[in-house]
């Protein structure tokens, strides 16, 4: 990199920091600041023992206005292999009832995804249904990821894209030429925003994981905004890598929050947020990690926002992954004093 080239990234930087200082993320909606030695109120396993009772995780929820309830897909698995998509309704967001009859609304059949899914994303615009999901190809120790399209009018009967995947791994790349997994997906304006783990296949290992963004205009064709990760590890806790994204747009676009999984060992994954101007460029909360367990994993933060506090909604997992359930805490916000 020549000089002034290095000097651009470092303008870029400071102008990325100033604006983050003067816009305050944490001073939005009416002068309301998280509270940074506020620890987790913790709801305990709200979703658990799913088809044969061998795990579930990685929920995607959404608050449906026109419906008043609470709406949760997710990634179960039972016996013999079985893999697919639940869907449960919730009036508080604790309470749950599983609506699809103990049968998944949606399971891996093609063969990029005979391997089973491995997370969702999903979103309401006007009377119709979004996912996002990614799947696995196999289930050999070491399958490759991608990220599949479906629609649906009830949540509960989906049709798949004709073109899935819609998001593979870039074998160009250095840092997600392996697997493309966990997508999180908003609509910024005119146009859907997706981020998503990726990981790198160097030498026979697989890299820290990473997140990247790319953009669509359909939901169906997707671009990569970057040829590298667009969030990393920036800290001790989370030094071997970020995971599980999940982000929210506020204000008409001038503020990004990212909810994500980081790990230090590889082992045990504590949960963390970041702050961005342009979905691009993050700066990691200084009170990371915001959640986490004495052994076991957090990951896969689903969150919603309302009246000052955050519903978060998780996966909490031991460290050999035989107990993998859906987690429910509440992160308090407080009323900044004047």
């Amino acid at each position: 990199m020549n000089r002034l080239s290095s000097i651009l990234v470092v303008v870029i930087l400071l102008a990325i920091f100033v604006a983050l200082i003067i816009y305050n993320p944490f001073d939005r909606s009416g002068g309301v600041v998280p509270y940074p030695t506020a620890a987790a109120v913790y709801n305990g396993d709200v979703l658990t023992s799913e088809w044969n009772g061998q795990s579930l995780g990685q929920p995607s929820v959404i608050y449906d206005d026109s419906a008043g309830l609470f709406k949760m897909w997710y990634v179960g698995n039972g016996s013999i292999s079985r893999n697919g998509v639940g869907y449960a309704t919730s009036k508080n967001g604790t309470d749950w009832n599983r609506v699809d009859n103990g049968v998944p609304v949606l399971q891996s059949r093609d063969q990029w995804e005979a391997g089973g899914i491995t997370a969702v994303s999903v979103l309401k615009e006007g009377k119709s249904y979004h996912m996002w999901y990614s799947a696995t190809d196999n289930y050999d120790n070491d399958p490759t990821i991608r990220i599949g399209y479906a629609t649906s009018a009830d949540g509960i009967n989906w049709a798949k894209a004709a073109r899935n995947p819609i998001l593979e791994p870039n074998l160009g790349s250095a840092w997600d030429n392996h697997s493309v997994d966990q997508p999180s997906v908003a609509r910024d304006g005119s146009i859907w925003r997706m981020w998503y783990t990726g990981r790198s296949q160097l030498e026979g290992d697989v890299g820290f994981p990473a997140i990247g963004s790319a953009s669509s205009v359909d939901g169906l064709r997707w671009t990569r905004d970057s040829d590298g990760p667009v969030f990393s590890s920036q800290a001790e806790w989370d030094g071997e890598g970020v995971i599980t994204p999940f982000v929210t747009i506020f204000d008409g676009g001038k503020l990004f929050e990212m909810w994500f999984a980081g790990t230090k060992n590889s082992k045990r994954y504590e949960i963390g947020r970041a702050y961005s101007v342009d979905g691009l460029h993050w700066i990691e909360d200084e009170f990371n990690p915001l959640m986490s367990e004495t052994s076991d994993s957090l990951l896969a933060p689903s969150i919603h926002f309302a009246g000052g506090s955050y519903q978060v909604w998780m996966e909490r997992s031991t460290a050999k992954r035989d107990i993998v359930q859906v987690h429910a805490a509440t992160y308090k916000n407080q009323v900044a004093a004047e």
